[in-house]
Parts: C-alpha cells; structure tokens; sequence
C-alpha cells in the first residue's frame, strides 16, 4: 500500500504536465491557463464551504457514528481543498470527486471496513461514557489484532 502512495505522488506531476500540454494544444494558453485559475478557485470555495459544514455537523453529532461521519467530510474537504490549491487538471479532478457524495461515501466504507476488520495497524480507539468532568477524549485499547 505505502509503495502504491509513493508511485502516486511521483506520477501526479508527470500527469498533470502531460494533460496541461494536451490542453493548451487543444485550447490555447491563455484558456488553458484561465481554466487552470477558474477551477482552482471555484473548486476551493466548494470545499472550504464543504469543510466548514462539515466541522459545525461534528459540533450537532449526536452520537459517535454521526461524529465519525461528519470528521470523515471535513477531512475529504479539506483533502479536495489542498488538491485544489495545486495547479492542474488531474488535481483538480481528483478534488472534485472528493467533494462528490458518493464517492465519500464509498471511501468512509472501505476505510471503516479496514479499520473494523484490524486492518489499520497501532492502536484501536474504544469509545465509552465517562463521568462529567472525567472528559480526557478515547481511552485506548491494547494494539489492534
């Protein structure tokens, strides 16, 4: 998995370079680039909008779940906004599918499914009352299996 992110990371710039060139021979300079600005603006607006609702949902979560959900949009916001910031089409579409419903929704599935079969390595956050004034955040549990 760690080799995938790296080989990812190395090729996204080789990628962006390539559809900038296929662009701007297709449109232009100048449109390619006023798109590259156009969407890199809108699409940080999207997300910071996105993140910040995101953020006052996990203020009105009522139950963990909920929590985890809310936590889980305001990270794929703030992901889509990063990708945003960075010029190109490729990032740009990669933040753009962040901001997409479904899609989070099917990554919040396969990462709760990792974390919950002990795919995740370290620790395993149980949740659990505590008493008022006793609020110290997750007790943790041994490591996970």
């Amino acid at each position: 998995m760690g080799c995938l992110v790296v080989v990812a990371v190395l090729a996204l710039p080789v990628a962006e370079v390539m559809v900038a060139l296929r662009l701007a021979e297709r449109l232009g300079w100048e449109k390619s680039l006023a798109l590259g600005v156009g969407t890199m603006l809108a699409g940080i607006t999207l997300a910071r909008s996105l993140r910040r609702a995101a953020l006052a949902g996990m203020r009105r979560a009522p139950d963990p779940g909920r929590l985890a959900r809310a936590a889980f949009d305001a990270a794929c916001g703030a992901a889509a906004e990063f990708l945003f910031f960075f010029p190109g089409v490729v990032s740009d579409a990669l933040g753009a599918l962040l901001l997409v419903p479904p899609v989070r929704a099917l990554l919040a599935a396969r990462l709760a499914s990792r974390v919950l079969a002990g795919g995740g390595r370290g620790f395993r956050v149980v949740w659990r009352a505590r008493p008022p004034g006793q609020d110290d955040g997750p007790a943790r549990s041994g490591a996970a299996p």
